[in-house]
């Protein structure tokens, strides 16, 4: 099936879902978008994710912003982030070189 397609199924969902639907609906596109960028990431080239001297290491709620994501994605899918680095048991840091190099790479 097409994006545009899907998009307009999609929107279509939307608009005649009953109001006690729509959270499953939200729940199920949320879903939907959490695989499909888990998905890119599997399938893009990792950049170096080491930090460098020059690098600012940030938290999760600075990475989420700067990737437009929320704060629990960012959590959830920090394993697979090539720019990420686990300070501790409850601590993980993200490299901004590393994450800039990695939204450059996704760009058309």
């Amino acid at each position: 099936m097409k994006i545009n397609e899907l998009l307009r199924e999609v929107d279509s969902a939307v608009l005649s879902a009953e109001p006690n639907e729509l959270r499953g609906l939200v729940v199920a596109l949320t879903t939907a978008a959490a695989r499909a960028a888990a998905r890119q990431l599997e399938e893009s080239p990792r950049p170096p994710a080491r930090p460098t001297s020059e690098d600012r290491m940030l938290t999760a709620k600075q990475t989420a912003a700067m990737m437009g994501v929320s704060t629990r994605w960012v959590y959830e899918h920090a394993h697979g982030l090539p720019f990420s680095k686990r300070l501790g048991a409850d601590t993980v840091r993200f490299s901004e070189r590393g994450l800039r190099a990695w939204i450059e790479s996704r760009k058309p």
